[in-house]
């Protein structure tokens, strides 16, 4: 979709140019933004209109930051700042503040954004700072920051001030280092009686490890009995084994014996009944004689 663009697209195109782009693109961004019109008659006017007045704009704006430029270039401004020790400001000078001093000093109205500091000012001196008013118009100024009046009084008071306190702090050192020597003797006491407990504590573990060791003698003693007392008991329990199997044994035999026993009742009654029935016999046969 060819568009012509109402406003400057980086990386795209710059305002009044006619360029093809994605339907989508144009549809869904740059027509809804308003950066850009479909590329009719009229939007081509109208573009064209936009892209005169922004270059008579352009350099209206350049002939009127080249003026201010040469206005500015070499200027010194002098910023005044309560200074404490080894000329430290109180706080900083600012790019904001250098913007106010060359209004206020030179009726110049500067953004802030266009002076280049790359760290606010701490410390009293000049220095040389650029202001890039356009991307290639630039120009030095020299700013100056200075002791404030009635600053030294300050000073001085102040230096006393912290000379007391320092004193003072003198004063708490010499203090903690007394009670810090009195820590240090009573640690050594602490020490010297440690070492004494500690040595009885060695003599008490030298007696711990004698009777510890007499202990040990007396246990291998024991577990040498044990094993013993463990020995018989295998013995015995191998003739309880034996006495019960030669009981078994025993139980057989008399089983057998009693089987045996029954075997020749049997046979006696047998015997009994045979001699019954030959008396019989032997009576019939006498009846018959």
């Amino acid at each position: 979709m060819k568009v012509i663009f109402l406003e400057d697209v980086p990386n795209v195109a710059g305002v009044g140019e006619i360029k093809e782009v994605a339907t989508g693109y144009a549809r869904n961004f740059l027509i809804p933004k308003k950066l850009a019109l479909l590329a009719t008659a009229e939007a081509i006017n109208r573009a064209e209109a936009l892209r005169r007045k922004k270059v008579r704009e352009q350099a209206e704006s350049e002939a009127e930051f080249k003026e201010l430029a040469g206005r500015l270039e070499g200027r010194e401004i002098i910023i005044e700042a309560k200074v404490g020790t080894k000329d430290r400001l109180y706080g900083s000078v600012t790019s904001a503040d250098i913007a106010a001093a060359l209004e206020a000093s030179e009726g110049l109205v500067i953004d802030k954004r266009k002076i280049e500091l790359e760290e606010p000012i701490r410390q009293l001196g000049s220095y040389l700072l650029t202001v890039r008013l356009a991307k290639d118009i630039l120009s030095q100024i020299k700013v100056t920051v200075a002791e404030e009046a009635g600053t030294s009084k300050e000073k001085v008071a102040a230096a006393e001030e912290e000379a007391a306190v320092s004193e003072e702090k003198v004063a708490a050192a010499e203090e903690e280092a007394a009670v810090s020597e009195e820590k240090v003797a009573a640690v050594e006491e602490e020490a010297a009686v440690s070492e004494a407990k500690a040595a009885a504590a060695e003599e008490e573990a030298a007696v711990s490890e004698a009777k510890a060791a007499a202990i040990e003698e007396e246990a291998a003693v024991s577990e040498e009995k044990v094993a013993a007392a463990e020995e018989d008991a295998a013995v015995s329990e191998e003739k309880v084994a034996a006495a019960e199997e030669e009981a078994v044994v025993s139980e057989e035999k008399v089983a057998a014996v009693e089987e045996e026993a029954a075997v020749s009742e049997e046979k006696v009654a047998a015997a009994e009944e045979e001699a019954a029935v030959s008396e019989e016999d032997a009576a019939v046969t006498e009846k018959e004689e």
